[in-house]
């Protein structure tokens, strides 16, 4: 395989991630913000933890993107 195929392919895949990813977080942060997501107990924590979770999905995505204009440059 030569390697203009290969950064091709790659570049296919971390586009993939990046949306998977960018629906993920999406996901996360309209959970976070939920009216069914209000605490009921001061255990209760799912809207802070989806809040961590769009967080961590949405910095993840923003690294992939970097990856992908890196990558293009070779390209």
């Amino acid at each position: 395989m030569n390697k203009k195929l290969l950064l091709e392919d790659l570049i296919t895949y971390l586009k993939n991630e990046l949306s998977a990813l960018v629906n993920a977080a999406n996901s996360a942060r309209a959970a976070s913000i939920d009216e069914q997501s209000v605490a009921e107990t001061q255990y209760d924590t799912l809207a802070i933890e989806a809040g961590y979770l769009a967080e961590g999905q949405a910095k993840r995505a923003q690294l992939i993107a970097l990856e992908i204009r890196q990558l293009y440059q070779f390209h």
